[in-house]
């Protein structure tokens, strides 16, 4: 909310999660789901010979919502058919789901990871202090 609080009013948050048939499963596991900055492959083109249609779909989503963002400071215009993005305000925490459904979802993203690492920090942190000098 730092950002809020300066005057930065256009934030959005969004959660991709969006996979297909086609995603490698977690090593070790037959989990598939989408890993860290798989949006970013989603956006960049690539060579498109043995896509899905459903992620082909999700691309155009990705490339539509970034190009929006660039061109007009909002993901999602008036008019569109995906739903409307609201962004960020003091206390709404709207975020939009990129999934195999595309969703406007609100509340707390990650409410329980946050509580988890709040937790950790509570416990386990100690603020900068200066070394000890050698003697």
């Amino acid at each position: 909310m730092l950002h809020l609080n300066n005057g930065h009013d256009q934030l959005y948050l969004y959660e991709y999660s969006f996979y297909d048939n086609n995603t490698q499963p977690v090593p070790l596991t037959d989990v598939r789901g989408a890993g860290h900055t798989a949006q970013t492959a989603a956006v960049l083109d690539q060579v498109e010979d043995n896509l899905t249609n459903e992620y082909k779909k999700m691309k155009e989503i990705m490339r539509d919502l970034w190009g929006n963002f660039i061109k007009n400071g909002a993901p999602v215009p008036p008019g569109s058919s995906l739903p409307a993005w609201p962004p960020l305000k003091p206390g709404v925490t709207p975020y939009m789901s990129l999934g195999r459904k595309v969703e406007l979802r609100e509340g707390p993203i990650y409410e329980k990871r946050m509580k988890f690492w709040n937790c950790l920090h509570k416990k386990y942190y100690r603020p900068p202090s200066r070394p000890r000098s050698f003697q």
